[in-house]
């Protein structure tokens, strides 16, 4: 077992049709940089309702390709002004970069 790279990681996601698509105000997924150069966190914007049955059936499809990635939900509570709505929910799975 070996880990995702970013680009299997953004596959998996979406087909499992986990992660909201983008709209007019911009992608709900991105890339944040982590403190090892060779690692990136993939974070998808998700329903914040069932979130651990996100995290469980990406954590599932992960493990069932023979990846040892992790998922994780993390949750925002500001406010975005532009559409009025307030927080959101997150899964981030930490995926190799440039492989």
């Amino acid at each position: 077992m070996h880990t995702a790279n970013t680009k299997q990681v953004r596959a998996i996601v979406r087909g499992l049709g986990v992660a909201y698509t983008n709209d007019m105000w911009g992608s709900y997924t991105w890339t944040d940089k982590c403190k090892d150069e060779n690692m990136r966190r993939v974070c998808f914007r998700i329903s914040e309702m069932d979130t651990d049955e996100t995290v469980r059936k990406v954590n599932e499809a992960l493990f069932l390709a023979g990846f040892t990635n992790k998922a994780r939900v993390t949750n925002s509570t500001g406010c975005r002004h532009i559409t009025y709505s307030t927080g959101g929910a997150y899964l981030r799975i930490k995926a190799a970069f440039g492989a």
